[in-house]
C-alpha cells in the first residue's frame, strides 16, 4: 500500500507538471484542445526548458570554437579528450554548421569523417548545407553535397537552399545547386524564375545574407536555361498571378525579356489585377520594352 501511495503522489505531481507547463501557453481555442496535444505541449516545453538549462562543458565550447575559428589541432584535441562532436552550442549550432559557416573546408573534410551528423538543424531549422550556402563556399557545398547532405532541405520558414542562393545571386553555388538535381518543383514553379527576373529588388539590395547583389544577364538566362529544361513552366504565375515576364519588364535588361519571350513567355497572361507584361512595362515607363512586346501581343506565347 505504501508503494502505491507513493506512485500516486509522483503521477500527481508529473501531472500537476504537465498542467502548470500548459497554462503558460496561450490557447486559440481550449475547446478544440484534446487531452493528446495538451501532452505534446507540455513535453514540447519542458524540452525547450531542458535545452535552455543545459550547459556546455569548457571541453565541448573549446571544440565549437576551434571548429568556427578553423583550429584544426585543438579540435582534433578537444574530439580525443572526449568531447562531444555533435553538442550543440549557441543557436543549437553544432561544429559542423559552425565550420561550413566560418568557410573551414579541412575542418568540415575532418568533422564528417569523425561522425559528425550532417543533416543537423539548429534552431531555426538550418542544416551545414544551408551555412554553406549562406557563406557562398561552392567547396564546402560540394564536400557536404558528396558526403550525402539533404539538398532539398528547407529552414523553418520553408526557404529552400536554391532560394539562398538565388536571393544572392550566387551563380557559381546556384549552378552546384541545380547540377546536383535539386527540386526546383517542390514549391510553387514561379518562385525561382520571378526572383531571378525581379532586377528592380535585387539591384543595389541586400540579399538574404545582408549582401549587396549585383545581378548578372548572361548568368541569369544560363540559370533560366536550366530550370526551364528541369521542368519549371515559363508562364507559371504566382499568388498575385504575375509571370517572369511581368516581373522583368518593369526592371531587368532587355535580354532577360528577350529571353523569355524566346522561350514562350506569354505576353497576353493577366495577372489578378488584370494587367498585363504590356500593362507593367507602360506603367514602369520602359518604352523600349513595351515596343518589343507589342511585337509579340496577339501571339499567346507561341
Amino acid at each position: 500500500m505504501r508503494m502505491n501511495t507513493n506512485c500516486k503522489k509522483k503521477n500527481v505531481l508529473l501531472y500537476a507538471l504537465i498542467l502548470s507547463l500548459y497554462a503558460c501557453q496561450s490557447i486559440p481555442d481550449s475547446k478544440k484542445t484534446t487531452n493528446s496535444k495538451i501532452a505534446e505541449d507540455a513535453v514540447s516545453k519542458t524540452e525547450e526548458i531542458s535545452f535552455a538549462q543545459v550547459k556546455i562543458s569548457p571541453l565541448n565550447r573549446e571544440m565549437l570554437d576551434a571548429a568556427a575559428q578553423g583550429n584544426l589541432k585543438k579540435l582534433e584535441e578537444a574530439i580525443n579528450k572526449g568531447a562531444d562532436i555533435n553538442v550543440r552550442g549557441n543557436g543549437y549550432a553544432t561544429a559542423l554548421m559552425n565550420a561550413s559557416l566560418s568557410n573551414h573546408p579541412e575542418v568540415v573534410s575532418f568533422l564528417l569523417k569523425k561522425g559528425a551528423l550532417i543533416n543537423a538543424q539548429d534552431e531555426v531549422g538550418e542544416a551545414a548545407l544551408t551555412r554553406s550556402v549562406s557563406s557562398q563556399n561552392n567547396e564546402i557545398l560540394n564536400i557536404l553535397l558528396h558526403a550525402g547532405a539533404n539538398i532539398n532541405l528547407e529552414n523553418k520558414k520553408g526557404i529552400s537552399l536554391l532560394e539562398y542562393a538565388i536571393s544572392d545571386r550566387n551563380y557559381p553555388v546556384i549552378l552546384t545547386l541545380l547540377d546536383h538535381k535539386i527540386d526546383v518543383k517542390s514549391k510553387d514553379e514561379s518562385t525561382y524564375l520571378l526572383k531571378l527576373a525581379d532586377w528592380g529588388t535585387a539591384v543595389g539590395v541586400a540579399g538574404l545574407n545582408g549582401r549587396e547583389i549585383h545581378p548578372s544577364d548572361k548568368e541569369e538566362i544560363k540559370i533560366m536555361q536550366k530550370l526551364i529544361d528541369m521542368g519549371v513552366n515559363v508562364n507559371q504565375q504566382n499568388k498575385k498571378g504575375w509571370t517572369a515576364l511581368m516581373v522583368s519588364v518593369e526592371s531587368a535588361p532587355l535580354s532577360i525579356v528577350q529571353f523569355l519571350l524566346d522561350k514562350g513567355a506569354n505576353v497576353n497572361s493577366k495577372d489578378n489585377l488584370g494587367w498585363t507584361a504590356l500593362d507593367w512595362a507602360k506603367n514602369a515607363g520602359r518604352e523600349d520594352i513595351h515596343q518589343l512586346l507589342l511585337k509579340y501581343e496577339g501571339k499567346a506565347g507561341k
